[in-house]
């Protein structure tokens, strides 16, 4: 695992961007620093581990919009 040192006004989708390769990672970045889940914006000299990841991410959803498959539409008859 690496470390990070965070700059005033980093960010978990820029540090999850630059320093793991996509903001698909930012979710994983944050569990792995709970400690700091509640900070939105980041002050200046904040060490973060850096989790190392198995497989890259390619495109898709964001994990909040991943899952239960498809919608399913019915019609209502009133």
């Amino acid at each position: 695992m690496m470390r990070y040192k965070t700059k005033l006004g980093d960010m978990w989708d820029k540090i999850a961007y630059e320093q793991m390769g996509s903001t698909e990672y930012t979710d994983i970045l944050m569990n792995s620093n709970a400690a700091y889940s509640n900070v939105y914006i980041f002050s200046s000299d904040i060490e973060l581990t850096i989790p190392e990841v198995a497989e890259p991410i390619v495109g898709g959803a964001p994990p909040w919009k991943r899952g239960a498959g498809e919608l399913t539409v019915r019609q209502v008859n009133s």
